[in-house]
């Protein structure tokens, strides 16, 4: 192929002058070889380096937030008390605790109400509110931790002094499903709001669900059909007996959703 080569490139040339030219194709060969074989191995080593990479950012940010470390687990040991969550959860709510005097107590005092409900990670997301959380550790036994904050997947709790993200999944397996908040109650009419309540009554809840709801102002000329369907969808929403009567348990609720003072989880709330 050599020779070839070289009667193409040179005419037609004795076997001495072929001779003399042939180191010199040898090593436009060889230069050829080495440099596609130098481009394939760099190629592999850099698709190697950028997959290990990778892999290691996502092994850090997994570590960031696993909860199974021994911090985690002598803080979890050391808060089988409520006492603690409470008052780190009166400490959001720029309030102090009492002497001789619960946490629920203390907060009364200083303006805030009490609720306590059962529920599951969407009832705290939808409330959005800080609150202690009952949990239960690998062993089945209680613990009470303080929930700070949510960003995305991650939710922020406090025990004791310290804080630890934990994944979603981790705290919807070791959540009891009870958990206590405090909030301050705006402006709500006192009573049950129903079929015989004033006017001014009905119309303000009919406006307090159109504003859960994104709905426009409707002016009310009593407790009409429409209104009791929504009150209804309201109460099936947050495990309430859905009478379509604006109770005392509907209320709160209400008063929950529509309260614009205090800390939230996150700066997104969303109504369903």
């Amino acid at each position: 192929m050599i020779d070839l080569a070289a009667n193409e490139v040179l005419g037609t040339q004795s076997q001495t002058d072929r001779t003399r030219y042939w180191p010199w194709l040898a090593g436009i060969f060889f230069c050829v070889a080495f440099t596609m074989s130098y481009f394939v191995v760099n190629q592999h080593y850099t698709d190697a380096r950028v997959t290990t990479s990778m892999n290691s950012e996502a092994s850090e940010v997994n570590n960031d937030s696993t909860a199974d470390d021994a911090f985690f687990t002598q803080a979890i040991a050391a808060n089988h008390q409520p006492d603690t969550a409470l008052t780190a959860l009166l400490g959001l709510w720029h309030a102090v605790p009492y002497q001789a005097k619960t946490a629920c107590q203390s907060a009364m005092l200083q303006g805030l109400q009490c609720y306590q409900q059962q529920g599951n990670w969407l009832t705290l997301a939808k409330l959005n509110y800080p609150a202690v959380v009952y949990m239960l550790d690998d062993n089945e036994q209680p613990f009470y931790a303080t929930l700070v904050a949510v960003k995305g997947e991650q939710l922020l709790l406090q025990l004791g002094t310290q804080q630890f993200w934990v994944q979603r999944t981790w705290f919807s397996h070791h959540f009891s499903g009870t958990f206590e908040l405090f909030y301050k109650a705006d402006s709500t009419p006192s009573g049950l709001i129903g079929h015989n309540s004033s006017l001014a009554k009905v119309q303000w809840l009919a406006d307090a669900l159109a504003q859960v709801y994104q709905l426009p102002h409707r002016p009310l000329a009593g407790f009409d059909v429409a209104l009791t369907q929504l009150v209804k969808r309201f109460q099936r929403q947050h495990g309430l007996i859905d009478d379509g009567i604006a109770g005392a348990q509907t209320l709160i609720q209400l008063n929950l959703y529509l309260s614009q003072q205090g800390p939230r989880l996150s700066d997104k709330q969303e109504h369903h």
